[in-house]
């Protein structure tokens, strides 16, 4: 096969994006383009109507909407061509299609309506936008702004359309569903919008927006996958009772939401949320619960992480959706769902991409810390935050939980009160939180065990962070079940151990053995007892709600257990008084 490329440069390359582009992999002009011809932005536009765009990002779509307005070619003032060197061009009929393509959009610019906003809380993203639209010779088409511009009396018959995959600008999957709702406000709040294009990372968008689908397309953005969604609004009764919902008013802000019943969930947060921020500073906690299923409709756990040392100044939240009981319509759970996420930025002062939502649930295997399946290709977003005086390096995109378990607050600071002068253990560490908090509190030695390479590398992280780093900080990759037997026949021992382990495991590190901390935590605790001093103590905790310790067994082996369970629940956890068990053993 001989092939001859007469174009030159990609056809989708338009020559307006620069070399500065933010981070990411942006949209492709032409992917753009398609999607706004695939939902009628043409005609939409030849009739007067106008396009907004949120998350505007590089501006691709806003750009790309405004050229086919105005019936401007694509890639109109490209200098050159690899056709024109080529035996056979007619530059004679170039030239008059040249001509005909310039006379069709001064033409169209003159008869322009149609109105083109556009906007992002991203700066950097908005200024970069303008520059782009600027040399695509658009920017008095095209308005962008930093907040939602004032959509009212917009021509029936407009068009929303909003780039999600996140053009890498969203760190994480956990960052979509507040993102998802803010959209679904936006959208029920305007009049004369009656079509939404969306490109997505996958169908979950549907539920979340609680809209009508006309239309869906798998795309390729480049090398990544996404889905094209478009909803009509006008859709008969369905879509209009979909798309009526409410408006409530939180902290001055105007909402729109799918049921005004949010507005009871938006006070309760926002009164909960105001006397934590006291307690918080009082006891110099960063990271904190707001909010934990405190309302049965909204089933959400709500924690709070403010940003310390070089993140001084940030505030991310992290909200844990409960499964709900079968019992209850999966749709309704959906909508409660988006209109919390839509209220919360407005309640806590955060923007929605500021807001990491996951849905918790029991891990049925594998790793002890669950990690959302999609979530791997993901970066995650990561920050400094403080406790007690110390800094921790947490992550809300990446996993369900963050690297510092906050109802441990209590434990963790008892832990550093025992260290003074004590070779301490931790088994089953995860980020080492633990660790760190007993050499601060002055341990001569700790050992840090964990299986997992990536929460060594965290825990040394952490160790660096207070600069605590050293030869007295021991890391072992290990299962800890295998090295707990192993150190029995050595004479390495501890003054104090911690050990929390997951309540069920069967990791594939673990070998053929699975792990249930009920069935199995007698026989740990009692290696573990082997492993103490004479006068050493073991605190040991765990999450699961109905745990009983064997004590029979415990007692057997010669150690005696205490539950400890009350002193270690932090006051932000008090409404959930089995969120963890808590006990000190030692040997009889």
């Amino acid at each position: 096969t001989v092939s001859l490329d007469l174009a030159g440069a990609s056809l989708d390359r338009r020559g307006y994006a620069s070399a500065g582009k933010p981070q990411g992999a942006p949209l492709r002009e032409n992917l753009a383009a398609g999607m706004l011809l695939l939902s009628g932005w043409n005609e939409r536009a030849a009739r007067g109507a106008s396009l907004l765009n949120p998350y505007a990002g590089p501006g691709t779509l806003a750009i790309e909407a405004a050229l086919i307005a105005a019936d401007i070619a694509p890639q109109i003032n490209r200098r050159s061509w690899g056709f024109e060197g080529w035996l056979g061009h007619d530059e004679d009929a170039w030239r008059r299609v040249l001509d005909e393509a310039d006379e069709r959009a001064e033409a169209g610019r003159e008869r322009l309506c149609a109105r083109i906003c556009a906007w992002d809380a991203d700066e950097r993203a908005l200024r970069y936008a303008a520059a782009c639209a600027k040399r695509a010779g658009v920017a008095d088409l095209i308005s962008f702004t930093a907040q939602e511009p004032d959509a009212s009396a917009l021509p029936q018959g407009s068009l929303m359309a909003a780039n999600l995959t996140g053009d890498g600008r969203f760190a994480s999957l956990a960052q979509m569903p507040a993102l998802y709702a803010q959209l679904s406000a936006a959208v029920r709040g305007t009049e004369g919008v009656d079509g939404l294009c969306v490109l997505a990372a996958d169908a979950l968008v549907d539920g979340a927006l609680g809209l009508p689908l006309s239309r869906e397309l798998d795309v390729r953005n480049g090398a990544s996958e996404a889905s094209l969604r478009i909803y009509a609004l006008d859709g008969g009764d369905e879509a209009g009772a979909e798309s009526t919902g409410a408006v409530v008013e939180v902290n001055g802000r105007t909402v729109n939401v799918s049921d005004s019943a949010v507005e009871q969930f938006a006070a309760r947060l926002a009164k909960v949320y105001k006397q934590r921020r006291k307690w918080a500073k009082k006891e110099g906690v960063s990271c904190y619960r707001v909010y934990d299923a405190d309302l049965p409709d909204y089933n959400l756990a709500i924690d709070v992480y403010n940003g310390a040392g070089p993140d001084e100044g940030k505030t991310l939240v992290h909200v844990a959706e409960y499964v709900a009981p079968k019992k209850i319509d999966p749709a309704k759970t959906a909508r409660r769902l988006t209109d919390a996420l839509a209220v919360i930025p407005a309640v806590m002062g955060v923007e929605p991409s500021d807001v990491f939502a996951k849905q918790r649930m029991r891990a049925k295997g594998g790793s002890q810390y669950a990690r959302k399946e999609r979530e791997a290709a993901y970066e995650g977003r990561k920050l400094i935050t403080q406790e007690n005086g110390l800094f921790f390096e947490v992550d809300l995109g990446d996993r369900l939980d963050t690297g510092l378990f906050l109802d441990h607050r209590d434990t963790r600071q008892l832990l550093r009160q025992l260290a003074p002068g004590k070779a301490f253990l931790n088994l089953f560490a995860y980020t080492g939180s633990a660790s760190v908090y007993a050499a601060a509190g002055g341990a001569k030695f700790t050992t840090t065990v964990d299986m997992s390479n990536t929460y060594q590398e965290w825990t040394r992280r952490n160790f660096e962070l207070n600069g605590l780093a050293g030869e007295h900080m021991e890391l072992e990759r290990a299962d800890v079940l295998s090295w707990v037997q192993e150190q029995r026949h050595s004479r390495n021992r501890w003054d104090l151990i911690f050990v929390d382990p997951p309540t069920f495991s069967n990791s594939s590190k673990m070998g053929r053995r699975t792990w249930d901390v009920q069935a199995d935590h007698a026989e740990l605790l009692i290696g573990c007892s082997r492993l103490l001093t004479r006068s050493g103590a073991i605190v040991f905790s765990c999450n699961l709600r109905d745990f009983e310790p064997d004590v029979a067994a415990l007692n057997k082996a010669g150690v005696v257990i205490n539950d400890i369970t009350a002193r270690t629940i932090p006051a932000d956890f008090e409404r959930n008084k089995k969120i963890h068990k808590c006990y000190v053993l030692r040997r009889g």
